[in-house]
């Protein structure tokens, strides 16, 4: 049983892998335009975990392009504390033109191999959906969420959502730094990595354990928190956090001490109301008996940037285009307010349910769809977008393709903006 456990992790976790680390090595021949995404993953990068049992594992990897930066060619390997080696095997990525994905062909040494597909959301994160065969007629499907925190560091959330294995595998999140940070530095970012998790999870228990009794938490409005204070917050279902991730850290160490400023962005309510944004951070902490302490937390509310909010808004404009032609109802619903109204070009109102059963059922189908001429006027928390769209577009069967010229109204809820109203016109030709 811990063998068949130990197959389904070296699955997970190599399948994730493959993913995050299809990137150039310093000086070989550069990635082509479509890997490019990737391109900020250079070099070797390490992860640490543990098994069942408490003994600690460690994920090494290399990767280099190939076929003149047209692929990657991936080298991955796992190895236990007394060296023995629990996991390896090769990586092929390579530009699917007909889907337009990057896709890949793994071999384990395992015996297993999986095919996968990688989908960017956003500008920070990644996910895949895929299957692993283990060589042994058992297959399980996975999806795996990664998230950049900065340049040196990422973590990955992996959940398997259906096996023919035994045991099913918990979800399974590991942080990973790019070989050459110190022992201490790569603890200290998973340590951060699980205050969030535990703040998700009210989990008083880690709260306590990683807070030092000398505890001090500063928020953004000026008030000062102990610990029992901040831990009675957190637990008390006033402040409800729906997600949780930092980023951008810089790390300072002094002997037995580690500052790290650190930006904190969350999606929360407070008693109901909506309390989500990003803040800088400024955490202290003391390592006390071998083990890191938080001693000191202090947040200030980051004001949002005009600069940043034009351009926000415009990639959001272009995800969108690529959620209609790829048919991803769950981004929709993510760029769409609940209250969302779109009037199309034929003056007919839809509301957002209306919108995502079209293109779910595949009554609304969208080959390409492309916008330019985008000019964004910002009004405090409202937005207005106006541009032109042009799409190959079908409805109910009947051919629909043309440009229109569009108005997009979007509101920014917490830290995200979301569109609450849509309206198009058809250009003439």
């Amino acid at each position: 049983m811990q063998t068949l456990r130990m197959k389904q992790l070296t699955s997970l976790v190599a399948t994730a892998l493959g993913i995050l680390w299809s990137c150039p090595a310093s000086g070989q021949e550069p990635l082509n335009e479509n890997l490019k995404p990737l391109a900020w993953l250079v070099g070797q990068w390490e992860a640490r975990m543990e098994d069942g049992n408490g003994n600690p594992l460690r994920w090494t990897v290399e990767a280099k392009p190939y076929l003149k930066g047209t692929a990657l060619d991936l080298h991955y390997s796992g190895q236990a504390q007394n060296g023995y080696e629990f996991g390896a095997g090769e990586i092929i990525y390579y530009w699917q033109p007909e889907t337009r994905t990057i896709a890949n062909f793994r071999l384990d040494t395992m015996g297993g191999h999986a095919a996968d597909t990688l989908a960017r959301q956003g500008n920070n994160q990644w996910t895949w959906m895929g299957p692993w065969y283990d060589g042994q007629g058992r297959y399980s499907v996975g999806s795996t969420e990664i998230t950049k925190l900065n340049e040196n560091t990422c973590t990955v959330l992996m959940r398997s959502l259906q096996s023919t294995a035994e045991t099913a595998m918990p979800d399974l999140k590991l942080t990973f730094s790019r070989a050459g940070r110190s022992a201490d530095e790569q603890e200290l970012l998973r340590l951060e990595s699980q205050w969030n998790d535990a703040l998700i999870k009210v989990d008083a228990r880690f709260l306590d354990r990683i807070f030092a009794d000398e505890f001090m938490m500063t928020d953004s409005d000026g008030g000062v928190l102990d610990k029992k204070q901040t831990i009675a917050l957190a637990t008390s279902g006033d402040e409800v956090v729906k997600t949780a991730v930092s980023d951008e850290f810089k790390i300072q160490f002094h002997g037995d001490t580690a500052i790290l400023n650190l930006r904190f962005t969350s999606q929360e309510t407070y008693k109901g109301q909506d309390a989500s944004g990003s803040y800088r951070c400024t955490d202290i902490w003391r390592k006390q008996a071998g083990t890191w302490r938080c001693v000191a937390s202090h947040g200030t509310r980051i004001k949002p940037s005009s600069v940043n909010a034009e351009a926000e808004l415009i990639q959001l404009e272009n995800e969108w285009n690529d959620a209609l032609v790829k048919a991803d109802v769950q981004k929709l619903d993510q760029i769409y307010a609940g209250e969302f109204i779109l009037t199309n070009a034929d003056g007919e109102v839809w509301d957002k349910a209306k919108c995502l059963a079209s293109v779910k059922s595949g009554e609304d189908i969208f080959s390409s769809a492309t916008t330019d001429q985008i000019k964004v006027s910002l009004h405090g928390e409202m937005a207005v977008v106006t541009g032109r769209m042009t799409a190959k577009e079908t409805l109910k069967g009947k051919d629909v393709s043309g440009t229109i010229r569009f108005t997009d109204t979007w509101c920014r809820k917490g830290a995200a903006w979301r569109c609450v109203a849509s309206h198009g016109t058809k250009i003439k030709d």
